[in-house]
């Protein structure tokens, strides 16, 4: 791998592979997410790019909050987003035009 490749990580549960009464739309929408990243994996096997599932250990989480941010910068850019998303688009156009 060098460095100029595409690494995906996508964090999953072990929900997904064995579905459990309950979070039965938590567990759809994981196995979704892994189907989807096993499909990518095959579709870009011959370029730089790396599709990686992880399925953490379970952890109790006491959480209350819906969305749990990874940090302060994080939450601040999403509050930006959602406040102003012509900016957001703006910032992505360069991205999606077609540089040929």
């Amino acid at each position: 791998m060098t460095t100029s490749d595409a690494k995906t990580v996508v964090i999953t549960s072990g929900v997904a592979s064995v579905g459990n009464p309950g979070p039965t739309a938590y567990g759809g929408s994981k196995g979704a997410v892994e189907s989807f990243t096993r499909s990518l994996r095959h579709e870009l096997r011959h370029e730089a790019v790396h599709c990686t599932l992880i399925q953490p250990r379970l952890a109790s989480t006491e959480s209350t909050n819906p969305v749990i941010y990874t940090d302060w910068v994080t939450r601040i850019g999403l509050t930006v987003a959602r406040l102003f998303p012509s900016i957001v688009r703006r910032g992505t156009e360069r991205f999606l035009t077609d540089r040929t």
